[in-house]
Protein backbone atom coordinates (compact mmCIF):
# COMPACT_ATOMS: atom_id res chain seq x y z
CA UNK A 1 0.00 0.00 0.00
CA UNK A 2 1.34 3.40 -0.97
CA UNK A 3 1.19 6.45 1.32
CA UNK A 4 -1.31 8.19 -0.93
CA UNK A 5 -3.64 5.20 -0.73
CA UNK A 6 -3.38 5.14 3.06
CA UNK A 7 -4.17 8.87 3.27
CA UNK A 8 -7.22 8.40 1.02
CA UNK A 9 -8.59 5.67 3.28
CA UNK A 10 -7.96 7.82 6.35
CA UNK A 11 -9.82 10.73 4.77
CA UNK A 12 -12.95 8.57 4.30
CA UNK A 13 -13.55 8.38 8.05
CA UNK A 14 -13.41 6.00 10.96
CA UNK A 15 -15.25 2.96 9.61
CA UNK A 16 -13.12 2.46 6.43
CA UNK A 17 -9.94 2.66 8.53
CA UNK A 18 -11.24 0.03 10.99
CA UNK A 19 -12.22 -2.30 8.13
CA UNK A 20 -8.78 -2.04 6.54
CA UNK A 21 -7.10 -2.73 9.91
CA UNK A 22 -9.26 -5.80 10.47
CA UNK A 23 -8.45 -7.12 7.00
CA UNK A 24 -4.73 -6.59 7.55
CA UNK A 25 -4.93 -8.24 10.99
CA UNK A 26 -6.67 -11.31 9.55
CA UNK A 27 -4.09 -11.51 6.78
CA UNK A 28 -1.26 -11.33 9.33
CA UNK A 29 -2.83 -14.08 11.44
CA UNK A 30 -3.15 -16.30 8.37
CA UNK A 31 0.47 -15.68 7.44
CA UNK A 32 1.61 -16.41 11.01
CA UNK A 33 -0.31 -19.69 10.97
CA UNK A 34 1.21 -20.56 7.61
CA UNK A 35 4.72 -19.79 8.85
CA UNK A 36 4.11 -21.86 11.98
CA UNK A 37 2.97 -24.82 9.90
CA UNK A 38 6.00 -24.46 7.64
CA UNK A 39 8.33 -24.32 10.65
CA UNK A 40 6.67 -27.39 12.10
CA UNK A 41 7.01 -29.20 8.78
CA UNK A 42 10.70 -28.29 8.60
CA UNK A 43 11.17 -29.46 12.17
CA UNK A 44 9.44 -32.76 11.42
CA UNK A 45 11.56 -33.20 8.30
CA UNK A 46 14.73 -32.51 10.28
CA UNK A 47 13.71 -35.02 12.95
CA UNK A 48 12.93 -37.61 10.30
CA UNK A 49 16.37 -37.06 8.79
CA UNK A 50 17.92 -37.54 12.21
CA UNK A 51 16.09 -40.84 12.58
CA UNK A 52 17.61 -42.00 9.30
CA UNK A 53 21.15 -41.36 10.50
CA UNK A 54 23.17 -44.39 11.54
CA UNK A 55 26.74 -45.63 11.45
CA UNK A 56 26.56 -46.26 7.68
CA UNK A 57 25.71 -42.70 6.62
CA UNK A 58 26.98 -40.47 9.46
CA UNK A 59 29.63 -40.21 12.14
CA UNK A 60 27.46 -41.97 14.72
CA UNK A 61 29.07 -45.07 16.27
CA UNK A 62 27.50 -48.49 15.64
CA UNK A 63 26.07 -48.67 19.17
CA UNK A 64 23.69 -45.81 18.20
CA UNK A 65 22.13 -47.81 15.39
CA UNK A 66 18.41 -48.55 15.80
CA UNK A 67 17.40 -52.16 16.52
CA UNK A 68 15.74 -52.63 13.14
CA UNK A 69 18.94 -51.82 11.24
CA UNK A 70 20.60 -55.11 12.09
CA UNK A 71 24.28 -55.84 12.48
CA UNK A 72 26.83 -54.26 10.19
CA UNK A 73 28.80 -56.31 7.74
CA UNK A 74 26.66 -59.44 7.93
CA UNK A 75 26.97 -61.39 4.71
CA UNK A 76 24.12 -63.29 3.14
CA UNK A 77 25.93 -66.56 3.69
CA UNK A 78 27.42 -69.10 1.32
CA UNK A 79 25.48 -72.16 2.44
CA UNK A 80 28.59 -73.79 3.88
CA UNK A 81 29.00 -74.92 7.45
CA UNK A 82 30.96 -72.86 9.93
CA UNK A 83 34.62 -73.58 10.55
CA UNK A 84 37.34 -75.00 8.36
CA UNK A 85 36.27 -76.45 5.01
CA UNK A 86 37.49 -79.82 3.67
CA UNK A 87 40.81 -79.51 1.85
CA UNK A 88 41.89 -76.17 3.32
CA UNK A 89 45.50 -75.87 4.56
CA UNK A 90 45.99 -76.42 8.25
CA UNK A 91 46.71 -73.60 10.68
CA UNK A 92 47.90 -75.51 13.74
CA UNK A 93 50.20 -74.14 16.40
CA UNK A 94 53.84 -74.44 15.37
CA UNK A 95 56.51 -75.66 17.77
CA UNK A 96 59.07 -73.34 19.28
CA UNK A 97 62.64 -73.77 17.99
CA UNK A 98 64.83 -76.00 20.13
CA UNK A 99 66.96 -73.06 21.31
CA UNK A 100 63.86 -71.58 22.98
CA UNK A 101 63.27 -74.75 25.00
CA UNK A 102 64.48 -74.44 28.60
CA UNK A 103 63.85 -78.03 29.68
CA UNK A 104 63.57 -81.36 27.81
CA UNK A 105 61.88 -84.29 29.57
CA UNK A 106 62.12 -87.74 28.01
CA UNK A 107 59.12 -90.07 28.40
CA UNK A 108 59.35 -93.80 27.53
CA UNK A 109 56.44 -96.22 27.11
CA UNK A 110 55.98 -98.53 30.10
CA UNK A 111 54.31 -101.48 28.30
CA UNK A 112 53.10 -102.61 24.91
CA UNK A 113 49.48 -103.26 24.01
CA UNK A 114 50.33 -106.98 23.83
CA UNK A 115 51.24 -106.94 27.50
CA UNK A 116 55.05 -106.79 27.25
CA UNK A 117 56.65 -104.64 29.96
CA UNK A 118 59.67 -102.63 28.79
CA UNK A 119 62.77 -102.57 30.93
CA UNK A 120 65.32 -99.81 31.34
CA UNK A 121 67.82 -101.62 29.08
CA UNK A 122 65.29 -101.64 26.23
CA UNK A 123 65.02 -97.89 25.98
CA UNK A 124 66.43 -97.41 22.50
CA UNK A 125 64.48 -95.06 20.27
CA UNK A 126 63.15 -96.72 17.14
CA UNK A 127 62.10 -93.49 15.43
CA UNK A 128 61.71 -89.75 15.84
CA UNK A 129 59.91 -88.88 19.08
CA UNK A 130 56.58 -87.08 19.17
CA UNK A 131 57.16 -83.57 20.48
CA UNK A 132 54.76 -81.91 22.91
CA UNK A 133 55.66 -78.45 24.21
CA UNK A 134 54.11 -76.71 27.21
CA UNK A 135 54.52 -72.96 27.72
CA UNK A 136 54.29 -71.85 31.33
CA UNK A 137 55.00 -68.73 33.31
CA UNK A 138 57.82 -68.92 35.86
CA UNK A 139 57.13 -67.80 39.44
CA UNK A 140 56.60 -64.07 38.95
CA UNK A 141 58.23 -61.72 41.41
CA UNK A 142 60.14 -58.50 41.06
CA UNK A 143 63.83 -58.65 41.83
CA UNK A 144 64.68 -56.46 44.77
CA UNK A 145 68.25 -55.18 44.82
CA UNK A 146 69.38 -53.32 47.91
CA UNK A 147 72.19 -50.82 47.46
CA UNK A 148 73.87 -50.13 50.79
CA UNK A 149 75.70 -46.85 50.90
CA UNK A 150 78.36 -47.50 53.49
CA UNK A 151 79.84 -44.82 55.72
CA UNK A 152 83.52 -44.43 56.61
CA UNK A 153 85.18 -42.20 59.13
CA UNK A 154 88.05 -40.12 57.78
CA UNK A 155 91.20 -40.65 59.91
CA UNK A 156 92.49 -37.18 59.01
CA UNK A 157 89.52 -34.94 59.81
CA UNK A 158 87.19 -37.32 61.60
CA UNK A 159 84.28 -36.60 59.24
CA UNK A 160 81.89 -39.45 58.32
CA UNK A 161 81.63 -39.90 54.55
CA UNK A 162 78.77 -41.80 52.84
CA UNK A 163 79.13 -43.56 49.47
CA UNK A 164 77.26 -42.29 46.40
CA UNK A 165 75.19 -44.29 43.94
CA UNK A 166 77.25 -45.17 40.85
CA UNK A 167 76.07 -44.17 37.35
CA UNK A 168 73.39 -46.46 35.97
CA UNK A 169 71.63 -47.10 39.29
CA UNK A 170 68.12 -45.55 39.37
CA UNK A 171 67.58 -42.81 41.94
CA UNK A 172 63.93 -43.82 42.28
CA UNK A 173 62.60 -46.94 43.95
CA UNK A 174 61.78 -48.60 40.61
CA UNK A 175 64.03 -49.62 37.75
CA UNK A 176 63.61 -48.67 34.08
CA UNK A 177 62.15 -52.07 33.14
CA UNK A 178 59.38 -51.81 35.71
CA UNK A 179 58.68 -48.18 34.88
CA UNK A 180 58.50 -49.00 31.16
CA UNK A 181 56.10 -51.87 31.91
CA UNK A 182 53.90 -49.54 33.98
CA UNK A 183 53.84 -46.94 31.20
CA UNK A 184 53.09 -49.54 28.53
CA UNK A 185 50.32 -51.26 30.50
CA UNK A 186 48.68 -47.93 31.31
CA UNK A 187 48.90 -46.13 27.98
CA UNK A 188 49.23 -48.92 25.43
CA UNK A 189 47.07 -51.59 27.09
CA UNK A 190 44.65 -49.09 28.70
CA UNK A 191 44.73 -50.39 32.25
CA UNK A 192 43.48 -47.95 34.84
CA UNK A 193 45.62 -46.91 37.78
CA UNK A 194 43.75 -49.09 40.22
CA UNK A 195 43.76 -52.08 37.90
CA UNK A 196 47.52 -51.71 37.52
CA UNK A 197 47.94 -51.55 41.30
CA UNK A 198 46.10 -54.88 41.63
CA UNK A 199 48.03 -56.47 38.75
CA UNK A 200 51.46 -55.54 40.16
CA UNK A 201 50.47 -56.81 43.58
CA UNK A 202 48.93 -60.11 42.43
CA UNK A 203 51.30 -61.11 39.60
CA UNK A 204 54.62 -59.53 40.57
CA UNK A 205 54.29 -59.14 44.34
CA UNK A 206 55.16 -55.45 44.11
CA UNK A 207 52.90 -53.13 46.14
CA UNK A 208 52.59 -49.67 44.65
CA UNK A 209 50.34 -46.66 45.17
CA UNK A 210 48.19 -44.88 42.61
CA UNK A 211 50.11 -41.66 43.15
CA UNK A 212 53.39 -43.44 42.48
CA UNK A 213 52.06 -44.68 39.14
CA UNK A 214 51.02 -41.14 38.28
CA UNK A 215 54.50 -39.87 39.14
CA UNK A 216 56.12 -42.58 37.01
CA UNK A 217 53.92 -41.70 34.02
CA UNK A 218 54.68 -38.00 34.36
CA UNK A 219 58.41 -38.66 34.66
CA UNK A 220 58.35 -41.05 31.70
CA UNK A 221 56.45 -38.55 29.55
CA UNK A 222 58.98 -35.83 30.33
CA UNK A 223 61.84 -38.23 29.59
CA UNK A 224 60.39 -39.06 26.17
CA UNK A 225 59.93 -35.41 25.22
CA UNK A 226 63.04 -35.35 22.94
CA UNK A 227 61.82 -38.53 21.25
CA UNK A 228 58.44 -36.90 20.67
CA UNK A 229 60.10 -33.88 19.06
CA UNK A 230 62.15 -36.14 16.79
CA UNK A 231 59.08 -38.10 15.72
CA UNK A 232 57.23 -34.84 15.10
CA UNK A 233 59.95 -33.70 12.71
CA UNK A 234 59.92 -37.08 10.93
CA UNK A 235 56.15 -36.91 10.59
CA UNK A 236 56.25 -33.38 9.17
CA UNK A 237 58.78 -34.57 6.58
CA UNK A 238 56.51 -37.32 5.22
CA UNK A 239 55.20 -37.19 1.66
CA UNK A 240 51.58 -37.71 2.74
CA UNK A 241 49.77 -37.32 6.06
CA UNK A 242 46.34 -38.45 7.20
CA UNK A 243 44.94 -36.04 9.79
CA UNK A 244 41.95 -36.44 12.07
CA UNK A 245 40.62 -35.14 15.38
CA UNK A 246 38.21 -36.33 18.05
CA UNK A 247 36.89 -35.27 21.44
CA UNK A 248 38.93 -35.70 24.61
CA UNK A 249 38.54 -34.90 28.29
CA UNK A 250 41.46 -33.70 30.41
CA UNK A 251 40.79 -33.12 34.09
CA UNK A 252 37.06 -33.05 33.35
CA UNK A 253 37.45 -30.27 30.77
CA UNK A 254 36.68 -30.83 27.06
CA UNK A 255 39.70 -30.92 24.78
CA UNK A 256 40.48 -32.10 21.23
CA UNK A 257 42.68 -35.06 20.38
CA UNK A 258 44.58 -34.37 17.13
CA UNK A 259 46.49 -36.98 15.17
CA UNK A 260 48.84 -36.88 12.17
CA UNK A 261 49.60 -40.27 10.63
CA UNK A 262 52.31 -41.09 8.08
CA UNK A 263 53.59 -44.39 6.76
CA UNK A 264 56.42 -44.58 9.30
CA UNK A 265 55.37 -42.44 12.26
CA UNK A 266 52.25 -41.18 13.98
CA UNK A 267 52.05 -38.16 16.29
CA UNK A 268 49.14 -37.37 18.62
CA UNK A 269 48.53 -34.13 20.47
CA UNK A 270 45.92 -32.74 22.88
CA UNK A 271 44.73 -29.20 22.05
CA UNK A 272 42.19 -26.88 23.69
CA UNK A 273 39.76 -26.99 20.74
CA UNK A 274 39.32 -27.88 17.06
CA UNK A 275 40.54 -24.58 15.68
CA UNK A 276 42.63 -24.48 12.54
CA UNK A 277 45.54 -22.92 14.44
CA UNK A 278 46.06 -26.21 16.27
CA UNK A 279 45.97 -28.07 12.95
CA UNK A 280 48.75 -25.91 11.53
CA UNK A 281 50.66 -26.16 14.81
CA UNK A 282 50.66 -29.92 14.43
CA UNK A 283 51.72 -30.21 10.79
CA UNK A 284 53.95 -27.11 10.78
CA UNK A 285 54.35 -24.43 8.14
CA UNK A 286 56.90 -26.26 6.01
CA UNK A 287 54.90 -29.39 5.17
CA UNK A 288 54.90 -29.87 1.39
CA UNK A 289 53.12 -33.21 1.03
CA UNK A 290 49.52 -34.27 0.52
CA UNK A 291 46.92 -33.99 3.27
CA UNK A 292 44.29 -36.70 3.79
CA UNK A 293 41.31 -35.67 5.92
CA UNK A 294 37.56 -35.58 6.22
CA UNK A 295 35.47 -32.49 5.38
CA UNK A 296 35.64 -30.77 8.77
CA UNK A 297 35.72 -26.97 8.36
CA UNK A 298 39.18 -26.58 9.96
CA UNK A 299 40.73 -28.44 7.00
CA UNK A 300 39.38 -25.86 4.56
CA UNK A 301 42.38 -23.71 5.48
CA UNK A 302 44.67 -26.22 3.71
CA UNK A 303 45.61 -25.78 0.09
CA UNK A 304 43.00 -27.57 -2.07
CA UNK A 305 45.67 -28.65 -4.56
CA UNK A 306 47.40 -30.70 -1.85
CA UNK A 307 44.35 -32.00 -0.04
CA UNK A 308 42.79 -35.46 -0.43
CA UNK A 309 39.30 -35.93 0.96
CA UNK A 310 38.78 -39.34 2.55
CA UNK A 311 36.75 -41.58 0.23
CA UNK A 312 35.39 -43.58 3.15
CA UNK A 313 33.85 -40.40 4.55
CA UNK A 314 32.53 -39.50 1.11
CA UNK A 315 30.92 -42.92 0.80
CA UNK A 316 29.23 -42.36 4.14
CA UNK A 317 27.98 -38.93 3.04
CA UNK A 318 26.68 -40.27 -0.28
CA UNK A 319 24.94 -43.08 1.60
CA UNK A 320 23.22 -40.48 3.81
CA UNK A 321 21.92 -38.56 0.77
CA UNK A 322 20.76 -41.79 -0.86
CA UNK A 323 18.89 -42.86 2.28
CA UNK A 324 16.91 -39.62 2.47
CA UNK A 325 14.78 -40.65 -0.52
CA UNK A 326 13.90 -37.11 -1.61
CA UNK A 327 14.11 -36.98 -5.39
CA UNK A 328 17.19 -35.11 -6.65
CA UNK A 329 19.04 -35.56 -3.38
CA UNK A 330 18.54 -39.31 -3.52
CA UNK A 331 19.76 -39.36 -7.13
CA UNK A 332 22.83 -37.37 -6.10
CA UNK A 333 23.60 -39.89 -3.36
CA UNK A 334 23.15 -42.92 -5.63
CA UNK A 335 25.37 -41.41 -8.33
CA UNK A 336 27.99 -40.63 -5.72
CA UNK A 337 27.87 -44.19 -4.40
CA UNK A 338 28.45 -45.47 -7.91
CA UNK A 339 31.54 -43.25 -8.26
CA UNK A 340 32.76 -44.32 -4.83
CA UNK A 341 32.40 -47.98 -5.69
CA UNK A 342 34.36 -47.41 -8.90
CA UNK A 343 37.18 -45.83 -6.89
CA UNK A 344 37.49 -48.74 -4.48
CA UNK A 345 37.10 -51.26 -7.28
CA UNK A 346 39.89 -49.61 -9.31
CA UNK A 347 42.20 -49.71 -6.32
CA UNK A 348 41.34 -53.33 -5.62
CA UNK A 349 42.14 -54.29 -9.21
CA UNK A 350 45.48 -52.46 -8.97
CA UNK A 351 46.31 -54.43 -5.83
CA UNK A 352 45.69 -57.64 -7.75
CA UNK A 353 47.46 -56.94 -11.06
CA UNK A 354 49.83 -54.07 -10.17
CA UNK A 355 49.20 -52.39 -13.56
CA UNK A 356 49.59 -48.68 -12.89
CA UNK A 357 48.84 -47.69 -16.48
CA UNK A 358 45.46 -49.40 -16.22
CA UNK A 359 44.90 -47.68 -12.87
CA UNK A 360 45.59 -44.31 -14.49
CA UNK A 361 43.00 -45.02 -17.16
CA UNK A 362 40.41 -46.02 -14.56
CA UNK A 363 41.14 -42.91 -12.49
CA UNK A 364 40.77 -40.69 -15.55
CA UNK A 365 37.41 -42.26 -16.32
CA UNK A 366 36.32 -41.74 -12.71
CA UNK A 367 37.29 -38.05 -12.97
CA UNK A 368 35.08 -37.62 -16.00
CA UNK A 369 32.25 -39.29 -14.09
CA UNK A 370 32.78 -37.36 -10.85
CA UNK A 371 33.30 -33.83 -12.15
CA UNK A 372 29.73 -33.18 -13.46
CA UNK A 373 28.36 -34.62 -10.22
CA UNK A 374 30.45 -32.23 -8.13
CA UNK A 375 29.45 -29.25 -10.26
CA UNK A 376 25.80 -30.14 -9.82
CA UNK A 377 26.13 -30.79 -6.08
CA UNK A 378 28.12 -27.59 -5.42
CA UNK A 379 25.21 -25.35 -6.48
CA UNK A 380 23.42 -25.82 -3.16
CA UNK A 381 23.50 -23.46 -0.21
CA UNK A 382 25.99 -25.63 1.72
CA UNK A 383 29.10 -25.96 -0.38
CA UNK A 384 32.28 -27.77 0.62
CA UNK A 385 35.78 -27.74 -0.80
CA UNK A 386 36.11 -30.62 -3.25
CA UNK A 387 38.69 -31.64 -5.79
CA UNK A 388 39.64 -34.54 -8.03
CA UNK A 389 43.03 -35.95 -7.05
CA UNK A 390 45.68 -36.03 -9.78
CA UNK A 391 47.11 -39.47 -10.42
CA UNK A 392 50.58 -38.45 -9.30
CA UNK A 393 49.16 -37.59 -5.88
CA UNK A 394 47.15 -40.79 -5.68
CA UNK A 395 50.19 -42.87 -4.82
CA UNK A 396 51.11 -40.64 -1.90
CA UNK A 397 47.60 -40.07 -0.60
CA UNK A 398 46.43 -43.62 -0.03
CA UNK A 399 43.93 -43.49 2.74
CA UNK A 400 43.87 -46.12 5.50
CA UNK A 401 41.07 -45.44 7.95
CA UNK A 402 42.34 -48.17 10.25
CA UNK A 403 45.10 -45.84 11.50
CA UNK A 404 42.72 -43.04 12.42
CA UNK A 405 40.03 -45.30 13.77
CA UNK A 406 42.59 -47.14 15.83
CA UNK A 407 43.90 -43.96 17.37
CA UNK A 408 40.40 -42.71 18.11
CA UNK A 409 39.50 -46.07 19.58
CA UNK A 410 42.48 -45.84 21.91
CA UNK A 411 41.41 -42.33 22.83
CA UNK A 412 37.82 -43.46 23.45
CA UNK A 413 39.06 -46.36 25.56
CA UNK A 414 41.18 -44.06 27.69
CA UNK A 415 38.29 -41.66 28.26
CA UNK A 416 36.37 -44.51 29.89
CA UNK A 417 39.15 -45.14 32.44
CA UNK A 418 40.58 -42.95 35.16
CA UNK A 419 43.82 -41.94 33.47
CA UNK A 420 44.72 -38.29 32.91
CA UNK A 421 42.33 -37.25 35.69
CA UNK A 422 44.60 -36.99 38.71
CA UNK A 423 47.22 -34.66 37.21
CA UNK A 424 46.68 -31.27 35.65
CA UNK A 425 49.41 -32.03 33.14
CA UNK A 426 48.03 -35.42 32.16
CA UNK A 427 48.58 -34.68 28.48
CA UNK A 428 52.20 -35.79 28.87
CA UNK A 429 50.99 -39.36 29.26
CA UNK A 430 49.49 -39.35 25.79
CA UNK A 431 51.78 -36.88 24.08
CA UNK A 432 54.97 -38.53 25.27
CA UNK A 433 53.96 -42.18 25.26
CA UNK A 434 51.58 -42.50 22.31
CA UNK A 435 53.72 -41.22 19.40
CA UNK A 436 56.02 -44.19 19.07
CA UNK A 437 57.31 -45.39 15.70
CA UNK A 438 54.77 -47.55 13.91
CA UNK A 439 57.17 -50.39 13.30
CA UNK A 440 57.90 -54.04 13.40
CA UNK A 441 60.98 -55.92 14.52
CA UNK A 442 62.63 -55.02 17.83
CA UNK A 443 60.46 -51.93 18.34
CA UNK A 444 57.19 -53.79 17.90
CA UNK A 445 57.17 -54.33 21.68
CA UNK A 446 56.02 -51.04 23.24
CA UNK A 447 57.39 -51.93 26.67
CA UNK A 448 60.89 -52.56 25.34
CA UNK A 449 60.73 -49.35 23.29
CA UNK A 450 59.69 -47.25 26.29
CA UNK A 451 62.14 -49.02 28.61
CA UNK A 452 65.04 -48.34 26.28
CA UNK A 453 64.31 -44.63 26.00
CA UNK A 454 63.57 -44.29 29.71
CA UNK A 455 66.98 -45.77 30.44
CA UNK A 456 68.88 -43.84 27.77
CA UNK A 457 67.30 -40.45 28.42
CA UNK A 458 67.36 -40.38 32.20
CA UNK A 459 70.18 -38.39 33.84
CA UNK A 460 71.78 -41.47 35.39
CA UNK A 461 71.81 -43.51 32.18
CA UNK A 462 75.17 -45.01 31.35
CA UNK A 463 74.71 -45.29 27.60
CA UNK A 464 74.66 -42.61 24.97
CA UNK A 465 71.45 -40.87 23.89
CA UNK A 466 71.22 -42.48 20.51
CA UNK A 467 67.76 -43.38 19.24
CA UNK A 468 66.43 -45.90 16.79
CA UNK A 469 63.32 -45.94 14.67
CA UNK A 470 61.55 -48.82 12.93
CA UNK A 471 59.74 -48.72 9.61
CA UNK A 472 56.38 -50.36 9.22
CA UNK A 473 55.44 -51.47 5.71
CA UNK A 474 52.35 -49.60 4.49
CA UNK A 475 49.06 -51.44 4.44
CA UNK A 476 46.73 -51.04 1.49
CA UNK A 477 43.67 -48.87 2.18
CA UNK A 478 40.03 -49.81 1.87
CA UNK A 479 39.77 -52.87 4.11
CA UNK A 480 35.99 -52.92 3.83
CA UNK A 481 34.50 -54.33 0.66
CA UNK A 482 32.35 -51.97 -1.43
CA UNK A 483 29.80 -54.74 -2.01
CA UNK A 484 27.16 -52.98 0.09
CA UNK A 485 27.67 -49.78 -1.88
CA UNK A 486 27.44 -51.73 -5.14
CA UNK A 487 24.13 -53.24 -4.12
CA UNK A 488 22.76 -49.93 -2.83
CA UNK A 489 23.40 -47.96 -6.02
CA UNK A 490 22.48 -50.72 -8.47
CA UNK A 491 25.93 -50.98 -10.08
CA UNK A 492 26.50 -54.20 -12.00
Amino acid sequence: MERSEAEAIYAQGREPVVEVLLVLSARLEAQDAQLASLAEAERVEELEQRLKRDSRNSSLPPNHDPPWLGKRGRSRGTGRKQGGQPGHPGHGRSLFPIERVTEVVEHWPARCTCGHVFGAEEREASGAPARHQVAELPPLAVEISEHRLQRLCCPDCGRTVRAELPPGIPRSCFGPKLEAAIASLTVRNRLSRRQLVELLEELFGCPIAVGTIEAILTRTGETLEPVYDELLEQTRGAGALNIDETGWYLGGEPRTFWGAFGKQTAVLRIAPDRGKQHLHGLIGDGFAGVFGSDRFSAYNSLEPERRQVCWSHLRRDFTYHADLGSGPQEAFGLDGLEVTWNVFHAWKQFQQDGDRAALQQRVEAIKQQLWPLLEWGSTGKRQRHVRVVPEEDERRAQRDDGDLDGAEALAAGERSDDRCRHAKDGKHHVKGLRPQPRGCGPLANPASWIRRHVYLMRPDGAESRRRRRAIRPPRPPGRRSPATVREGCGVT
